[in-house]
């Protein structure tokens, strides 16, 4: 069996990747994990030690956590006949070098294909502003004066809200003036229907001993 550290990495892989199947039994996923555990007992060296299981799993924990554009330094690190933490820290670092000298290389490339495809627009006129570079649609004169004008008719909206409601008020005032008005019309009218005839012979009656005038008023109050 090879020992190297790639294919004891898969088997600790193997080993903390374990999930219990659908319908499999607790006893069976134990023996699973045993034959796992001696597979990464039998790819270990002769010399391995406590310190070296150490080595291993801080070596293993960097490794997974590289994303997927790390693929093939991954796969260049696990084909190496033997990989410490410092020999894997070393490694870690050139790919970080590398990576960054390759990022710089690629900035011209990308800078001219942004220059490329910018100068379509710089003949592009937008019919709001009059303005050359964008259109209409991506205009951001256009957008705040729509956002301006939302406001003020938001603003519109309210004022007749609360005009409506003054008038509603007003026009239940008058009703209730005109109410009143009509209230005291009709006593005013109470006051001089009888004929002075009539009104003669009721005040000698008896009833009239009941009813108190007012003073200067026109009507009368009832009788208690």
């Amino acid at each position: 069996v090879q020992q190297k550290p790639g294919t004891r990495f898969n088997a600790y892989d193997a080993l903390l990747g374990l999930r219990k199947l659908e319908g499999e039994s607790l006893a069976s996923l134990m023996a699973r994990a045993d034959k796992a555990m001696q597979d990464i007992c039998a790819l270990r060296p002769r010399d391995f030690t406590i310190d070296s299981l150490d080595n291993d799993l801080t070596s293993m924990a960097l490794i997974r956590a590289l994303p997927s554009e790390y693929n093939n330094f991954v796969s260049s690190l696990l084909l190496l006949d033997s990989l410490d933490l410092s020999k894997l820290q070393s490694a870690f670092q050139n790919e970080e070098t590398q990576h960054f000298a390759r990022s710089v290389d690629s900035s011209p490339s990308l800078a001219m294909a942004a220059g490329t495809t910018s100068t379509p627009s710089q003949g592009v006129r937008c019919s709001f502003c009059d303005w050359e570079g964008h259109t209409e649609a991506s205009c951001n004169f256009k957008e705040n004066a729509a956002k301006v004008q939302k406001a003020k008719t938001a603003d519109r909206r309210k004022e007749r809200r609360g005009g409506k409601k003054k008038a509603q008020n007003a026009q239940e005032a008058s009703k209730d003036v005109e109410a009143s008005a009509n209230v005291a019309e009709y006593a005013g009218k109470a006051s001089v229907a009888l004929s002075a005839s009539a009104r003669s012979s009721w005040l000698s009656s008896l009833a009239a001993a009941n009813w108190n005038t007012d003073t200067g008023a026109t009507s009368h109050m009832m009788p208690h």
